[in-house]
């Protein structure tokens, strides 16, 4: 794969007319630096849908009023923190005096 491609891989005719004038048409492998587009386009894809995914799980999980955890989580947050409002203080806490970008 060539290591010029665009990140852009949208719209593919225009992206190989720029490719194969850049190259040497003797080298041009139209079949590869297809594959490449190709290759780039469904990763971009993928990488966006588990973006998307990851954030509405974290949001959807930070409801306000949500119920406090039951099962094996649950008895570990009591085994360290005593009980669930000892843990969402020590969150909230920690929480809003770290800086993070993102």
């Amino acid at each position: 794969m060539n290591a010029n491609l665009p990140q852009n891989t949208l719209p593919l005719v225009p992206l190989i007319k720029q490719l194969k004038e850049k190259n040497d048409k003797k080298n041009f492998n139209l079949a590869a630096q297809v594959r490449g587009l190709v290759f780039l386009s469904a990763y971009s894809l993928m990488n966006s849908f588990w973006q998307i995914w990851n954030h509405t799980f974290y949001w959807d999980g930070m409801k306000p009023n949500g119920s406090e955890p039951t099962g094996e989580i649950a008895q570990q947050i009591e085994k360290n923190w005593g009980n669930f409002k000892n843990f969402k203080d020590e969150f909230t806490a920690t929480a809003s005096t770290l800086f993070g970008s993102g």
